[in-house]
């Protein structure tokens, strides 16, 4: 079985690159990179004195807190060619990492998904799901920041007394990833919240003390400017905040909060279940799911957490048929389902595309809906699952951690 799972995987990465690298071809070559230069052009304007938060790269914004800055500053030293190839390897290196995690924890599927195969599966999934390939062609940060909170929760699960750490620093770069402070909090790991919420704090206390008028510009006038982005009604705007703008242009602000709050509570109250029953990543793609839904803007790349929501599914499929489990056919249709809704898909030009542009460039399709439409789905089906098929299982872990 393993030999068969390690050939199928194999194969499964071959078609996918080929796929990718078919549609590489006609793809807009002017945006490769176009992010990870972005980073290098910001840490380029407070080399030479310019604000941040103008314009770094061509008309492109700087949109992250000071001390992402601050963090990237190592990319300066780099050429084009470098950077790139330092921001894949890491890239691919972090999703081979995740992978093989997820088999450890998906209904034991370590004991028949090898290194190889996590490894072949992850390069498979980066080429072929949107969130991933366009992670990887930009040069976006969505991957490692996926990666801290995973290795952070994990370690919560497990009563590291470093845990926490990571998340802080995972806000310090992106805010959304507070979220998770509040799953830590509501699972009263109490000492994971705290330095969780105190990493964030050193973070941004850095951004005052090293970039102070950056720092002053971001928290007060940056941050609320979400037209710095794209246009919030754009098709790519992939968040709660976007299919209003789409559909009620003009709507009060308040539909917006309380939607995106509701889903969030509700994202914090199911991934605090998975937690106490020792599932951390699923814990993980649901609280990140929400952020994403509640976020102002949400490109299609920051939808990251769906695709653990394939990784899952697909190798607890793999187990339960292996085990000769009934349930493994519902895992199957999970998965395929996940792949489905985060695939690139060819455009009829050899262009490819996601399928929430599948009504092209009119903003009021309803295929525009599709990730926070998924997302809610997702939701659903998870929380029936949970709440009808798994009674709370207390962690091996005390939930409250001594201080």
């Amino acid at each position: 079985m393993r030999r068969r799972i390690e050939l199928l995987a194999f194969l499964f990465a071959v078609v996918s690159f080929a796929f990718w690298f078919g549609m590489v071809l006609n793809e807009p070559h002017n945006a490769f990179r176009i992010d990870v230069f972005v980073y290098r052009g910001g840490v380029e304007a407070i080399q030479a004195g310019r604000p941040l938060y103008d314009p770094v790269y061509g008309p492109l914004y700087f949109v992250y807190p000071p001390f992402a800055a601050l963090l990237f500053w190592p990319m300066a030293w780099l050429n084009d060619t470098l950077l790139s190839a330092a921001m894949i390897t890491l890239n691919l290196m972090l999703v081979i990492w995740t992978v093989g995690v997820i088999a450890r924890e998906a209904r034991g599927a370590g004991t028949i998904i090898t290194r190889g195969a996590a490894a072949c599966l992850g390069i498979g999934f980066t080429f072929l799901l949107v969130p991933l390939a366009d992670t990887l062609w930009l040069g976006q940060i969505n991957i490692v920041l996926m990666a801290l909170v995973v290795a952070d929760l994990i370690a919560a699960s497990r009563g590291r007394r470093w845990a926490g750490i990571a998340i802080g620093i995972a806000a310090g770069i992106k805010l959304t990833p507070l979220l998770f402070v509040v799953l830590l909090l509501w699972g009263r790991r109490w000492r994971a919240a705290a330095l969780a919420s105190g990493t964030f704090a050193v973070t941004v206390l850095l951004g005052f003390l090293l970039l102070p008028r950056d720092a002053v510009d971001f928290w007060t006038v940056a941050l609320r400017d979400t037209r710095r982005i794209a246009p919030s009604e754009w098709i790519v705007n992939q968040s709660f905040d976007g299919v209003i703008a789409r559909f009620w242009p003009g709507a009060p602000e308040w539909i917006w909060l309380i939607g995106a709050a509701v889903v969030c509570g509700w994202a914090i109250l199911l991934a605090g279940r998975l937690m106490a029953r020792q599932l951390p990543i699923l814990a993980a793609a649901v609280v990140g799911t929400a952020s994403a839904f509640a976020a102002p803007f949400s490109w299609e790349h920051h939808w990251i957490w769906l695709v653990i929501l394939c990784w899952w599914p697909l190798c607890a499929a793999m187990v339960g048929f292996a085990n000769r489990d009934r349930r493994w056919p519902w895992w199957a249709l999970g998965a395929l389902a996940m792949i489905l809704l985060t695939a690139r898909y060819d455009n009829g030009h050899g262009i490819a595309i996601g399928v929430f542009a599948f009504g092209g460039d009119d903003t009021t399709s309803w295929w525009t809906v599709a990730y926070p439409a998924g997302a809610l789905a997702v939701l659903i089906a998870m929380t029936v699952a949970e709440f009808l098929g798994h009674p709370p299982r207390h962690p091996r872990i005390a939930a409250e951690d001594p201080v």
